[in-house]
């Protein structure tokens, strides 16, 4: 049985959105915030290649080239355990 939590697997994602925040100086920047899941990169299907601006995690699952369907993303909540998970594998430190 499996106990590591999404957030401390190998396999996890982490997912993010854009949030402006202004400065002291009044400038405004773009910062990353963390979501509250992800998406387990060894359960996922992902489009054969990145769009402008996308990274992928190495070694990832893709479609072929000539496949246009889209992606099929298993999405975690980084929090959990998925007890029956047997692709689990703890990050290394």
């Amino acid at each position: 049985m499996n106990t590591i939590k999404c957030k401390d697997c190998a396999h996890f994602d982490e997912r993010f959105k854009f949030v402006q925040k202004v400065q002291k100086d009044g400038t405004i920047v773009n910062v990353q915030k963390p979501l509250w899941y992800g998406h387990c990169t060894a359960q996922s299907l992902y489009p054969a290649k990145e769009q402008d601006g996308q990274l992928f995690p190495l070694n990832v699952r893709r479609r072929d080239l000539d496949d246009k369907r889209l992606a099929e993303m298993e999405s975690v909540d980084k929090e959990k355990v998925k007890t029956h998970c047997v692709l689990a594998l703890k990050k290394s430190a």
